[in-house]
């Protein structure tokens, strides 16, 4: 199950934070994350003032926001690698800025084994983030600023990006 780690995210302040009901790329049915995925937003939900549709990201020309909802733990033998957003459940996401830096593990990239540090990427299908063509646009790029590893978590490991926008 992936993990997400805001490491130096500017989003968590000045109101840049949305509540969202995630949908699948089509924007028809509603479905069960995980955080550490991307979306796209597509006008309000519906409930509520303030809840907002969201879309899994397959563009890197548009503005995608990254999910990454409190992982509420009730119990200490509950393993937050097993946190998902659940379908129809009302997540948190956050607007990245230019000199963010998250933590991704390895199953939030389509091909991790080939990465390097010095790596380009943007988002891709299913609002995972893939390899950057170098001819092609994104209005947020990830560079890899180093393997992290199994900091996240002792099954998968992990990468840290530097937000470029």
């Amino acid at each position: 199950m992936a993990v997400v780690w805001r490491d130096k995210v500017l989003s968590s302040y000045n109101g840049n934070i949305e509540s969202v009901m995630i949908y699948d790329a089509n924007g028809t049915e509603k479905v069960e994350v995980p955080n550490g995925v991307f979306v796209t937003l597509n006008g309000l939900e519906g409930i509520g003032r303030e809840v907002k549709k969201a879309q899994l990201a397959e563009d890197a020309t548009k503005e995608v926001l990254l999910i990454a909802s409190p992982e509420v733990v009730y119990s200490g033998e509950t393993d937050l690698e097993l946190f998902v957003n659940e379908a129809g459940d009302v997540a948190r996401a956050f607007r990245l800025a230019d000199g963010d830096v998250i933590s991704l593990t390895h199953d939030l990239i389509t091909d991790p084994t080939t990465l390097s540090v010095g790596d380009t990427l943007a988002v891709g299908a299913g609002g995972k983030l893939a390899p950057l063509a170098e001819e092609a646009e994104a209005l947020i790029k990830f560079v890899v600023r180093e393997d992290a590893r199994y900091e996240l978590t002792r099954t998968q490991k992990a990468w840290r990006f530097d937000i470029v926008r």
